[in-house]
């Protein structure tokens, strides 16, 4: 999952140990996330509020107590080097009502900036007709 960092918390346990609770936001909503030990020290750098973060994990039986999961983080990096590093193909579904000349000029001028960043297919949806149609990268002149 990608967002960017809200509120960070940096804490010590009863014991000493430094951990660290982040909420992660996206368009969706928001969720937080408890990093303990050497997990908190892997990813103190990612812990700053405002900045654009992946993260990949795990749910799996929460510690101390197996009857409740949690996500358990496994990897996270910036969201910008993700892009650089693994985006290999871009898909982008558009209703259909929402295509017009302003939209279709952007689009030109975005593949005409970039013309071999990436694969990309453009899907128009239409919900009415439960009908939908993609379209692989166009040539643009």
């Amino acid at each position: 999952m990608g967002g960017i960092v809200g509120e960070v918390v940096h804490r010590t346990t009863k014991n000493g140990k430094p951990f660290g609770i982040i909420n992660l936001e996206d368009l969706t909503g928001n969720l937080e996330l408890a990093l303990f030990g050497d997990d908190y020290l892997k990813f103190k750098p990612y812990l700053e509020t405002g900045l654009f973060v992946f993260v990949r994990g795990l749910i799996q039986p929460r510690f101390r107590d197996s009857d409740q999961l949690e996500f358990k983080v496994q990897h996270m990096e910036l969201l910008n080097d993700l892009r650089a590093k693994r985006l290999k193909e871009l898909h982008c579904s558009i209703k259909l009502e929402n295509v017009n000349s302003a939209l279709i000029s952007s689009l030109s001028a975005l593949a005409k900036a970039h013309p071999e960043t990436h694969k990309s297919a453009f899907g128009f949806l239409t919900p009415k007709l439960k009908w939908s149609c993609f379209l692989n990268r166009l040539s643009f002149r």
